[in-house]
């Protein structure tokens, strides 16, 4: 990654973290989005768990925005599998023409913000990034897969 000021970082490329990306590109904002894995799709790319599905209908998470992925897309299933759902977001990100700025493989180790300059320095596994602003879309309680409960609930389960 190179080490160009931009206006905004995202981080994080699930469903939220690309509509933030396409919002800001649209919007005439320099951004980048920063994503650890190797390919897009958060919580529908890290847990690949048989079974693992849309909770609400799978609708409800299109991007109804974009005429060209509602006109295009149909869900084969009402709760649709982790499959299909990381596979819509792929398509996502090509059609929007989102994946010349993302950076995968860029896991984040810090974020500083220098007030000297007025802007945030977030060192990556890829090199060094600096923001105006960061944005980091709030991952859902399975972004992450765990294997004990938080440890509140391990608390309150003694």
């Amino acid at each position: 990654m190179d080490a160009d000021l931009c206006d905004v970082l995202v981080i994080g490329a699930g469903i939220t973290g690309l509509h933030q990306l396409h919002s800001l590109l649209t919007a005439g904002f320099r951004s980048r989005l920063l994503k650890a894995g190797t390919g897009v799709g958060g919580t529908w790319y890290w847990n690949r768990y048989p079974g693992a599905r849309f909770d609400s209908e799978s609708s409800s998470y299109g991007y109804f925005f974009s005429p060209e992925l509602r006109d295009e897309w149909n869900w084969s299933e009402e709760f649709a599998g982790q499959p299909e759902t990381e596979h819509y977001l792929n398509l996502a990100a090509d059609q929007l023409g989102l994946r010349p700025f993302i950076v995968l493989n860029s896991r984040v180790a810090s974020a500083t913000y220098l007030e000297d300059e007025a802007w945030w320095e977030v060192a990556t596994t890829t090199g060094v990034a600096h923001s105006r602003t960061c944005a980091h879309p709030r991952p859902g309680s399975t972004a992450s897969p765990r294997s004990r409960p938080p440890c509140s609930a391990r608390r309150s389960c003694r």
